[in-house]
Parts: structure tokens; sequence; C-alpha cells
């Protein structure tokens, strides 16, 4: 079992993001320490290999023993309640802190760190977008998988679509995911593709 760690910042900032590409989907949250008055601690996530970009909401914590996780399969839906030691699959390669408080906190120090398994292998990269209408170079992505997950940066035009297209022979494309927003709910599929590319709609 290996354990991260996450860096904790000041009141109303975000933290240094902690590489997590060695950890396992599956991760638990460790949370402790002290939260100030209606603090709020999110965890945020990117499968930016850089670790720069893509940042999006995992789980949000009140207190040591509540918290909310984004459902990864339903990321429209509300968030729902996360048991303390409960599993969350996540597919990311760096978390990062967020600390929101309608006032300056001063005394609390909260706490948290993610562990998990890191025995297989994990796989990162970017998918070219395409600068206008149409669809991206191909990136060949027989090594991934069978958990997939996506982070999404970037501005959107007022109704532009990014969906991601995947492909087991390189010639047939079919979408696995879309997306209007460049902060979605981060959501995990299951699959096994070699090919993957950006059709870019709208823009």
């Amino acid at each position: 079992m290996a354990v991260v760690v996450l860096n904790i910042p000041a009141s109303n900032a975000t933290g240094t993001p902690s590489s997590v590409a060695l950890l396992d989907p599956e991760k638990t949250f460790l949370v402790g320490g002290t939260f100030g008055d209606n603090e709020q601690i999110v965890v945020e996530g990117t499968a930016d290999p850089t670790g720069v970009a893509g940042y999006n909401g995992i789980a949000s914590f009140s207190s040591p023993s509540s918290g909310l996780v984004m459902n990864p399969l339903l990321p429209t839906a509300p968030p729902i309640p996360l048991l303390i030691g409960q599993p969350v699959v996540s597919v990311v390669a760096f978390m990062r802190v967020r600390r929101t408080s309608p006032v300056q906190v001063t005394g609390a120090n909260p706490t948290i760190s993610v562990n998990g398994d890191s025995l297989a292998a994990k796989n990162f990269a970017t998918l070219p977008v395409p600068t206008g209408n149409g669809v991206g170079a191909v990136l060949p992505v027989g090594a991934f998988g069978p958990n997939i997950q996506f982070t999404v940066d970037g501005t959107f035009g007022p109704g532009e679509i990014i969906t991601v297209e995947a492909s087991g022979d390189g010639t047939t494309f079919n979408p696995i995911a879309s997306f209007a927003s460049g902060k979605p709910a981060l959501n995990v599929l299951r699959g096994r593709y070699l090919f993957m590319r950006v059709r870019r709609q709208g823009s």
C-alpha cells in the first residue's frame, strides 16, 4: 500500500500538486486535523501527465468525518455522501487540494492523504484537439485500460462540443464521451481500445 500526503494550502488557496500516478484507480482518502467553521476542502485531480492543467473535482470534505464524492459514472448527478475509508475510483496523474472558507481561517490545520495499491502500470497522454471543427490526430492507446478517465480544460465556445471517439481497428471510430465545458466532473469508463481521437463541433 502506497500513501501520498496531499499539500494543504493556506486558507482560500490551492495547494501544490502531488503525483499519484503510481496509485491504482481505487483510492482511499484519509482525513484528519482541524477544520475551520464552514471550511471546505476539495480534492482535485488531472490526467495531464505534466500536472499543469485540467483539474476537476473528485471529492470534498467539511470535517474529518464528513465528505462528498463526485459520481464517476454519472458526472452530471449531484455529489453523493462519501463514507470515510470508502474507496473512490479515480484515474489521475496528479491531485491537489483547494481550500475555501467564507472567512480567512487561522488556527485550523486539516490533513488529507490518499492511499492505494501501486502494482499496475498506468498510462497518461494528451489527446490532440483540432484547431477548428473536425477530428484531431489519432492516438494509439492499446496499452491503456480497462479503467479510463478524462480530464478537460480550456475554454469552450457557445454550443461547442468535444467528443472522444475510440476504435479497435484505427478505421471505425465510435463516440465514448463528450464534453461541453472545461470543468466537468471526473468520469470513469471501463473498456479496452486501440486508438482514440477527438472530434470538435460548433467551434
